[in-house]
């Protein structure tokens, strides 16, 4: 049920997402999401399809922009959530998104928090090791909050032990009383993709959101279905030793036989073990997906060249085509 935004300002919106009016008139809101960092256009908050299917009332909370929640009007913003939550109300998010609500549950109440590859902070000062949203950082007035772990909430912290965010599951672990990790190795910083597409990330929050669970039942309602991910046998492939990388990445093509990416790291793996010949239709189907990814067009060119392949005409039309729509040069080899 569509209803007018519960909070608004130029930097955070609170968009509700009213499924059961009957249950939200005696309760409240029973899960919050935080956005993670979109650079694309999300048309659709955060854990709406979620709320929709399983009839979860919800508000979605929604930045204008990727400033890690730093916004001068974040507690009156929290001050609304507050008060239209259920008691013991669940939080959820993803990078970004899940550093929110580790950092920011107490602020309306929440029992339990779901935080999909977290970060304690993206401060250079507090995190040293983190150098991948440096840019981001550097254009950011942190508030006294940033790096405070929300003390009354039961945490599941999820992350892969394969990838930096293990770190910031660390600190997190370090600096809250109540923290229930979940480590996936080949969930990379997609670990919530990788869930979503095994369907297990539904499983786990309806869980959540009703009893608690230990570890060692969020574990095996994961290893139930990860292998039907096809994101995380990509992320295998690429964690893992190069003589196993061709059966990963033919394990999620069986999944998804159209997924661009695992086309495209299969085209390259079959290039770099020589042999060009098989690797040029995965790379002909990605490169035609993508045609502004300048290191994939040099690597199908490349193959073209060595196997005395024409490149095909659509590479490069499609190139043109999208440099055209994005008003730049297209790619060039």
């Amino acid at each position: 049920m569509s209803r007018p935004d519960l909070y608004r300002s130029d930097t955070l919106r609170v968009v509700p997402n009213v499924t059961d009016p009957a249950r939200l008139d005696g309760t409240g809101f029973e899960l919050v999401t935080f956005e993670p960092l979109w650079r694309g256009n999300q048309r659709r908050p955060f854990g709406e399809s979620f709320a929709t299917k399983y009839k979860v009332n919800a508000l979605h909370i929604v930045p204008a922009d990727i400033k890690w929640y730093q916004y001068a009007d974040l507690d009156a913003c929290m001050a609304a959530v507050a008060a239209a939550v259920a008691p013991g109300a669940t939080v959820v998010g993803a990078s970004m998104g899940g550093y929110a609500a580790v950092t920011l549950a107490d602020r309306f109440g929440a029992a339990r928090s779901i935080a999909l590859a977290p970060q304690f902070s993206i401060q250079r000062r507090l995190v040293p090791f983190e150098p991948r949203w440096a840019a981001e950082a550097e254009a950011i007035h942190f508030l006294d909050w940033d790096g405070s772990i929300a003390q009354r909430c039961r945490h599941f912290v999820f992350s892969d032990p394969l990838t930096l965010d293990t770190e910031h599951a660390t600190l997190i672990a370090q600096n809250a009383p109540d923290v229930v990790r979940i480590d996936l190795p080949g969930g990379g910083h997609t670990i919530g993709k990788v869930l979503a597409e095994a369907g297990a990330l539904s499983v786990i929050v309806r869980r959540v959101m009703q009893e608690a669970p230990s570890a060692e039942q969020v574990h095996a309602e994961i290893a139930a279905r990860v292998e039907a991910s096809p994101q995380y046998h990509l992320n295998r492939a690429n964690q893992g030793p190069a003589e196993t990388r061709e059966a990963a990445l033919r394990q999620g093509l069986l999944l998804d036989p159209l997924h661009i990416w695992l086309q495209a790291a299969l085209g390259t793996h079959l290039t770099v073990v020589g042999r060009h010949a098989e690797a040029l239709p995965y790379l002909t189907f990605a490169v035609l997906r993508r045609p502004l990814h300048r290191r994939l067009v040099r690597t199908y060119l490349a193959v073209c060249a060595r196997t005395g392949t024409e490149p095909d005409a659509r590479v490069t039309q499609a190139a043109n085509d999208a440099a055209a729509a994005a008003g730049g040069a297209a790619a060039p080899p």
